[in-house]
């Protein structure tokens, strides 16, 4: 296992004693494998770079369920579910080579790709979206506050040409990309149902048969 790996691991196996140990005493000692979690994730940052075309698949996974948690909930506690859960979901999702571009809320953006290309970039992203909604049952369970009311997740994904590269203020400029394929992906996201995954025309083509589809129409 990297370093990375030993540290959610170790994260995830304390947050799972928050019932025995408190909130604080979890915070206290998650606090500093967090900020090493950080340090590794900006060290392993790719480049900002000239833009260049790409060909990628983009996935947006939707989470769904905090905002009935929060009504119930401390906030505090709200908060450190929610990173809990990415902290596992964004592991599943690097894993299978993804690069998490942005959190918008409760949505990651994951690219497959980019920045480092890889031809079976349309499969890697499909594995992820299921291994990630598989993790997020197992986290549900974990999590005495979710057993009731567990999260839940939707994916849109979609594969195309997209324009990638630094992007942002001149000073402060981030990895990212943008073009109509991404527009489309987090459509797809936006119209599936809570644990359905909605997959673009051309990231099916590209996948051929190592996958089961089920037609949903234009």
């Amino acid at each position: 296992m990297s370093e990375r790996d030993d540290l959610l691991a170790a994260i995830g196996a304390i947050e799972a004693q928050k019932n025995v140990l408190g909130q604080a005493a979890v915070d206290a000692a998650t606090g500093p494998l967090r900020v090493r979690l950080a340090a590794l994730a900006e060290a392993a940052a790719p480049p900002v770079r000239e833009a260049e075309r790409k060909q990628i698949t983009v996935m947006f996974a939707d989470l769904s369920g905090f905002t009935t948690l929060s009504e119930t909930a401390d906030a505090e506690d709200v908060r450190n579910l929610i990173n809990a859960c990415f902290e596992r979901l964004g592991a599943v999702a690097t894993g299978r080579g993804g690069y998490i571009d942005k959190f918008i809320g409760d949505e990651l953006m994951v690219l497959f790709g980019a920045p480092q290309a890889m031809e079976d970039h349309a499969s890697r992203a499909l594995l992820a979206a299921l291994e990630m909604r598989e993790a997020l049952v197992v986290f549900n369970t974990e999590h005495a506050a979710l057993r009731s009311k567990p999260l839940g997740m939707h994916f849109g994904i979609n594969s195309g040409l997209v324009i990638a590269g630094g992007m942002g203020l001149e000073a402060r400029r981030e990895y990212t990309v943008m073009g109509d394929p991404v527009n489309v992906a987090a459509r797809l996201a936006a119209q599936a149902p809570t644990g359905a995954i909605f997959v673009g025309a051309d990231t099916r083509r590209l996948v051929g048969s190592g996958f089961a589809f089920d037609p949903r129409g234009a």
